[in-house]
């Protein structure tokens, strides 16, 4: 006599995933998901700290990744590995709305040998006399130069200073990286206090 049996099913057992501690700086503007599956909050700190504490779940190819990143670049945690990336989506994310105030640098590479080059990128310069603070120069060779300016304004406007002075004929390359940590506010022509008696 035949007795059969049930079928069993063999199912992949689900992705491994990784969960460590995550340290947050200034993180009291905002308050974490709590509802998210994949990052929970735990107690939060004394206030005096600065710091928040978060959970992070991710896949295990994931975790291995990460860990390359900081050994590679030489962070000195996971958790600054992570601020550093969210520092550069954030900045990345207030560049593109365009009201947002922010401080850039903007590097150029130009031949200062074209005759009216000098000029134009001093006049630009000048009718934006409010967003650049300063300007460092390098020489280097072949007659070219490099060029570092320090602004500070409005996204948008940052961009289109940048986008005026790579169009000026003999300007061959030009970066803009902007950040939100701003540069504390510069004396202004008769905001100066009297000294002391």
């Amino acid at each position: 006599r035949t007795t059969s049996r049930p079928s069993i099913t063999a199912f992949p057992p689900p992705p491994v995933r990784r969960r460590y501690e995550v340290l947050k700086v200034s993180s009291h503007r905002g308050k974490p998901c709590a509802n998210s599956p994949e990052v929970k909050s735990s107690p939060p700190p004394e206030p005096s700290d600065g710091i928040r504490r978060i959970t992070i779940s991710m896949p295990e190819e994931t975790f291995q990744l990460l860990d390359k990143i900081v050994t590679q670049r030489g962070f000195d945690s996971r958790s600054q590995a992570i601020a550093e990336m969210i520092h550069q989506q954030a900045a990345e994310h207030l560049s593109k709305i365009g009201t947002e105030i922010m401080a850039g640098a903007l590097t150029l590479i130009y031949d200062e040998s074209k005759s009216t080059l000098l000029r134009e990128l001093a006049r630009i310069s000048r009718e934006h006399i409010a967003e650049v603070i300063s300007a460092q120069h390098i020489l280097l060779e072949d007659d070219h130069v490099l060029e570092v300016i320090l602004m500070q304004g409005p996204a948008r406007t940052l961009r289109d200073i940048t986008n005026q002075l790579v169009t000026c004929k003999g300007v061959k390359r030009a970066h803009l990286t902007l950040t939100p940590h701003l540069i504390p506010p510069l004396h202004a022509k008769g905001n100066g206090k009297p000294p002391p008696a």
